[in-house]
């Protein structure tokens, strides 16, 4: 009999301190049984053993662009995202006090206003210089869509206003389902806008979301 229990007709009653247990042990084998699924699809060696005790966050919320001309830029990413939901949300000014940092929200999935419940573009003037393609920073950054209608949409709208275009809407050479176009903001910084069919996440490992 475990601490706490008694005997009563026959029966067993257990504590509030049997019921923590319980749960306890439910929840460690579930998480132990999670362990050994994920490690069949991953390695176990070095860091990526390390991966399989990692907690997952819950994903990026938020990328901020030092850019040559915020009326531009924000002209740029409303007209490319703006019909994909995405609203101006707020202005704030930098940490530092020399210039605002204005916030895209994917008003579609959340709210407008600012807060967690959907991602967030920020843009702020940069100091100077320029960005090069495949230079030290980001290389490219995507914004996911529902339907393939959606990615040539947004591809004809980049060129309607003029923006360069790196790659028209194709099918991926390594995913299949995988739909996407790239083009540049601006700067120069690689943009990209895809659509992946739901029935990918059935492929997935438990416990392991998109990156």
């Amino acid at each position: 009999m475990t601490r706490g229990a008694s005997e009563s007709s026959g029966s067993i009653r257990t504590s509030a301190y049997d019921h923590e247990m319980i749960a306890w042990i439910e929840a460690r084998t579930a998480f132990i049984l999670n362990r050994a699924h994920l490690a069949r699809w991953m390695p176990s060696t070095g860091s990526a053993n390390k991966l399989l005790w990692a907690v997952p966050s819950r994903g990026i919320h938020h990328v901020d662009l030092a850019v040559s001309d915020v009326k531009r830029s924000l002209a740029f990413y409303l007209d490319l995202l703006g019909p994909l939901g995405w609203e101006e949300s707020v202005r704030y000014p930098s940490y530092r006090g020399t210039e605002e940092v204005v916030y895209l929200k994917d008003a579609a999935k959340g709210s407008r206003e600012p807060g967690s419940d959907s991602s967030m573009l920020a843009i702020r003037r940069a100091d100077g210089g320029v960005h090069r393609y495949y230079g030290v920073g980001i290389e490219h950054f995507a914004f996911e869509v529902d339907r393939r209608e959606e990615v040539d949409e947004a591809h004809a709208r980049c060129l309607a206003s003029g923006a360069t275009v790196h790659f028209p809407p194709e099918e991926d050479r390594d995913e299949p389902g995988y739909y996407a176009f790239f083009a540049f903001d601006p700067d120069g910084i690689r943009v990209e806008v895809f659509c992946w069919p739901p029935e990918r996440a059935e492929d997935m490992p438990l416990g392991v979301g998109s990156f």
